[in-house]
């Protein structure tokens, strides 16, 4: 628990002392999130008076908690429980995860406030008394997608979620439900990779190689904000009402969470023709074509 979620926790919990003067709420970094919330059907002026005054204790009502799994398998599939919310009873909260540049980034989850019946009381009791500043997600069914992939390919390595229980957001969002769909293990994704592995033999070669990559993830970094701008600019320049759900910015925003995984996938990224024109000719080479949906 970070200094800011035990200050928040202490803000939900009446039973616990208020956080002191000296505790200060940040804005939002970026407009991403407020962004997000308009894609979503949240009125611009909705958006936009939250987002000033949720830097005031009394109406703040976010925060960025770590996401986990289940440790009791006892949630029901496709619910979360959110710890430490002490007088919070939303039995439904926004979530996502950064970066979120798609309409389908943010969904509207079922929160527990209650004892599922299938839950040991004991376990309920120690869940319950856990500190604020964690999302724990329900199992998937048997071959199901786990949860924290349908909210902006999140995973359990230690991401951040962001968690919101502002109810005149809440009965705005329009959020897109998630659709189940089998084929997977039912385990979260992890990205942890090979880092830290001794060299041995080949010391030289992999010393060559990782000068190479240097210069590839500077240029592959200079790639990622060519993309996150030019999603953003096709969202703006959108007819109302599809705004992220424009066609060119989902491609964009397609093309960058590829790109974010490029060191374990790499090959080249779809993008339709048409979009090539606005991605510098040293970058061209990332990308092949991809038929306009």
């Amino acid at each position: 628990q970070n200094q800011t979620n035990h200050y928040v926790g202490r803000l939900l919990d009446v039973n616990l002392k208020d956080p002191p003067k000296s505790f200060k709420i940040k804005r939002f970094q970026t407009d991403m999130i407020p962004r997000l919330w308009q894609s979503l059907g949240v009125q611009k002026h909705i958006c936009m008076e939250y987002t000033n005054k949720s830097t005031q204790l009394e109406y703040l009502n976010h925060a960025y908690v770590v996401g986990v799994a289940d440790p009791t398998g006892s949630l029901p599939t496709g619910h979360i429980f959110v710890t430490g919310m002490g007088s919070i009873q939303e039995e439904k909260l926004f979530v996502t995860r950064s970066p979120c540049i798609k309409a389908c980034d943010g969904r509207v989850l079922s929160n527990i406030i209650a004892r599922p019946a299938e839950m040991q009381f004991e376990d309920w009791k120690w869940m319950s008394t856990l500190p604020f500043g964690a999302i724990i997600f329900a199992n998937p069914e048997e071959g199901g997608t786990p949860l924290p992939q349908h909210i902006a390919e999140g995973d359990l390595d230690g991401d951040l979620y962001f968690v919101c229980w502002n109810k005149e957001i809440l009965s705005n969002i329009k959020a897109d439900p998630i659709q189940q769909t089998g084929g997977g293990d039912g385990k979260p994704k992890s990205n942890k990779g090979n880092k830290g592995q001794p060299c041995g033999d080949n010391w030289l070669r992999q010393a060559q190689e990782f000068m190479v990559d240097c210069v590839s993830t500077h240029e592959l970094s200079q790639l990622l904000g060519k993309l996150f701008s030019e999603s953003k600019k096709a969202a703006d320049k959108a007819e109302q009402g599809s705004f992220l759900r424009n066609k060119d910015a989902e491609a964009f925003a397609d093309a960058f969470y590829r790109l974010l995984e490029y060191d374990k996938h790499g090959g080249t990224i779809p993008l339709p023709q048409h979009l090539h024109g606005r991605i510098p000719e040293k970058f061209r080479k990332y990308f092949s074509y991809r038929p306009i949906q």
